[in-house]
């Protein structure tokens, strides 16, 4: 049985300061700043969502794919330095309904 699940990737540009703690969940290398500047988003980037034509996606997780770049603006910090990019894997798990709205 060959089964597909449909996915929508977003991309970010992070500094390279936040692969660890994204992979490993080690914050130990950042600063309490930072470190909450993190949290914020990945609960941001992760939130189940409904696109424009009512499909409902939730977050599957973070990859690293091997684009890096040499000097950027960090999504997370606002700050320019070595990044790397992240994406954010969500899966489609139906549609959107009026009841869930209710809810």
């Amino acid at each position: 049985m060959n089964t597909q699940i449909q996915t929508q990737t977003y991309e970010y540009t992070i500094g390279e300061q936040f692969a660890c703690p994204i992979e490993y969940g080690d914050v130990t290398c950042l600063s309490d700043d930072e470190e909450t500047a993190l949290r914020n988003f990945c609960d941001w980037a992760s939130e189940p969502y409904v696109d424009g034509g009512g499909n409902k996606f939730e977050f599957m997780g973070f990859v690293f794919p091997t684009d890096t770049d040499e000097f950027n603006l960090c999504e997370i910090t606002g700050m320019r330095g070595a990044t790397i990019t992240l994406h954010a894997v969500f899966k489609y798990v139906g549609k959107h309904t009026q009841e869930e709205e209710q809810v």
